[in-house]
């Protein structure tokens, strides 16, 4: 079989080199446990580029203001790290709480969630003064028998903040009421939006939410429930009495996912809704809402006998060309795997298109190519446009191809087009 290189117009060089930047964060979800009201909590999300391309963070969002976050700026280059430092503002927010924040960098697919969360413990109230007290600060009772003087009244109220030994006879352990801000019929919900975060297909997750009967009857959950493929939807208590307080799960199952189907897109974000129903006679439907991103985690075996896309080069360097040239390619590839590989899109950045293969279905051992164009009229200087093609490779399901070539003014200053420049292997 003889190889050559066609150019229609000057001389290309063929580079192998394929781009990427990845980010690897030391965590994804920071639990602050128990804060106490008032101080600013702080958490530094450290990551580092995996890939070989640099990569910048283009935005950072948290899901409400009580949460602000800061970022690292600068293009952070392969193997260096950089940090996203957030902070929560605990005052007046007593109860548990989870905030996300959402990344989203210039080589992404799909943004990053990252999650905090935690319970703020509610401010202690300032003391009253005791019937019967001798002096200010220092008190007389009585608990189980026992009589206890002279004890100071701001060390008794921070002891109910510390290690539960520490407390006095007979005083109860101190509680954080639970802020219920949804309710539904007789049941307040104390959330029905919960960021889950990156959901992995070999891991399973619980969430819990706190339900609380603010009605004046009994409430019985049914047996009936809309609950979506890969989740399970299960209360604590079969019924609540009036005032009751109780616990909801929410379980991801990631064995089940992997049977959802179109229910889960791997590496894609979701918003997924699961229902609970009630014996009330109206509003008897409770929703939560699961917001987060699924990653389908394949075995070796999976990935063994699945398709694989192999270009005989991802990037194409067309040199120096004269402005107004059509620069043409063809990435050609084949299906080295043991399976069909479909080939879902192929989307090329502003200013270059790419044709996507007659036959999306290609055989196993079959090749096929992907032809990107690319049109210099208007530009100058150097060119760097890119093709995502992305296909059902388990390991590997999106590919970048890179264009590349330098811009050079016509030195004739003739507008009219010159002739296609093309380049690729010929067989």
């Amino acid at each position: 079989m003889k190889k050559s290189l066609t150019l229609l117009a000057p001389m290309f060089l063929l580079a192998f080199q394929t781009a990427f930047g990845q980010i690897e964060f030391d965590k994804m979800i920071h639990d602050f446990g128990q804060i106490p009201e008032g101080p600013v909590a702080t958490n530094v999300f450290k990551f580092k580029n995996t890939g070989n391309k640099e990569i910048t963070l283009q935005s950072v969002k948290a899901s409400c203001g009580c949460t602000a976050p800061t970022w690292t700026k600068t293009p952070v280059k392969p193997g260096e790290s950089g940090e996203i430092s957030v902070a929560y503002n605990s005052q007046g927010r007593p109860g548990h709480f989870t905030k996300s924040i959402t990344v989203v960098y210039d080589t992404a697919a799909t943004p990053v969630i990252l999650t905090i969360k935690g319970e703020v413990l509610s401010a202690p109230k300032p003391a009253e003064p005791i019937p019967g007290s001798t002096a200010p600060g220092n008190h007389e009772h009585r608990h189980d028998g026992h009589d206890h003087k002279n004890l100071n009244l701001e060390q008794g109220n921070l002891d109910r903040f510390g290690d539960p030994g520490t407390l006095l006879a007979g005083d109860e352990p101190f509680h954080v009421a639970t802020q219920y801000i949804d309710t539904v019929g007789s049941l307040a919900f104390d959330r029905t939006r919960i960021t889950v975060g990156v959901l992995r297909s070999d891991q399973n997750k619980d969430f819990e939410i706190r339900v609380k009967n603010v009605g004046k009857k009994n409430v019985a959950f049914l047996s009936k429930q809309d609950v979506k493929p890969g989740f399970v939807v299960k209360p604590a208590k079969s019924s609540l009495t009036p005032g009751e307080e109780s616990i909801i799960t929410v379980t991801f199952v990631g064995e089940d996912s992997k049977k959802a189907g179109s229910e889960f897109k791997d590496r894609a974000p979701f918003n997924h809704y699961v229902s609970l129903y009630t014996d009330e006679k109206s509003d008897n439907q409770k929703t939560f809402e699961l917001i987060g991103s699924y990653e389908r985690v394949y075995s070796p075996e999976e990935i063994a006998a699945g398709p694989i896309i192999k270009f005989d080069a991802t990037e194409f360097d067309g040199g120096e060309v004269i402005e107004g040239q059509f620069l043409e390619h063809k990435f050609r590839f084949t299906n080295t795997g043991k399976s069909d590989l479909i080939i879902e899109s192929a989307k090329a950045s502003c200013g270059c298109t790419a044709t996507a293969p007659a036959d999306k279905v290609i055989k196993p051992g079959q090749s096929s190519e992907i032809v990107a164009k690319f049109d210099s009229k208007g530009k100058k200087g150097p060119q760097h446009k890119t093709i995502t093609v992305t296909s059902n490779d388990l390991a590997n399901p999106r590919v970048v191809l890179n264009l590349k070539c330098n811009i050079k003014p016509d030195p004739f200053n003739n507008n009219s087009l010159a002739a296609p420049v093309t380049g690729g292997t010929e067989y």
